[in-house]
């Protein structure tokens, strides 16, 4: 289960400052998209941009914690984990 609703990763985006310089901007920044006013990282699957905050704290601690997760298999394997669904 995520630690947050799409709504609010949404609503913390539009509140980042560096996130918003983005979104403002889109067209400067290939790499980026907004699909559903989501900000999102061309990747393979796209993945949400996730603001600096709590929020990247709780995702860490998620995937640290949670079994189905990868939970406790190691620093590598829980980053990239945490990289195939955020950015």
């Amino acid at each position: 289960m995520l630690p947050f609703t799409i709504e609010q990763l949404k609503e913390l985006q539009h509140q980042d400052e560096e996130n918003n310089n983005i979104i403002g901007n889109i067209q400067n920044y290939k790499e980026y998209f907004i699909e559903d006013y989501m900000l999102m990282k061309e990747a393979c699957p796209p993945v949400p941009v996730i603001p600096k905050g709590r929020i990247r704290s709780d995702i860490i601690k998620m995937y640290h914690d949670t079994p189905a997760n990868g939970a406790h298999f190691g620093r590598n394997k829980t980053i990239q984990k945490i990289q195939q669904r955020y950015f």
